[in-house]
């Protein structure tokens, strides 16, 4: 899988940054061994998603399994953020929006 983060939010980070907030990624299971971290330049850094609640209010869906596929997603990008708080302040918004972004690639995978 291929999550995709501003680069104007990755590129300025130092490798010991981004090796953290992969090590969090991976902790927290929004992120596998082999997946890549692509820094896009088409993804305003003011694009990154809500990190408070990561979609956590999950509507009623008629599929009892897809349901309890987002709501692992939300969970586990809910873990990655609470982990990505302890980061410096640059670290922590990169991190951010790469759990928001894996989060969202997990639910379009349900």
């Amino acid at each position: 899988m291929d999550l995709r983060i501003s680069a104007e939010l990755w590129k300025p980070l130092s490798d010991f940054d981004k090796g953290k907030i992969e090590g969090i990624m991976l902790a927290s299971k929004v992120m596998e061994h082999g997946d890549k971290i692509i820094p896009d330049e088409s993804i305003p850094a003011s694009a990154t998603k809500d990190v408070k609640t990561f979609g956590l209010g999950i509507p009623i869906l008629d599929d009892a399994v897809k349901a309890a596929c987002q709501a692992a997603c939300a969970a586990a990008a809910a873990s990655a953020a609470g982990s990505c708080s302890g980061l410096a302040p640059v670290a922590a918004a990169a991190c951010y929006a790469l759990a928001g972004a894996a989060h969202e690639e997990c639910r379009r995978r349900c």
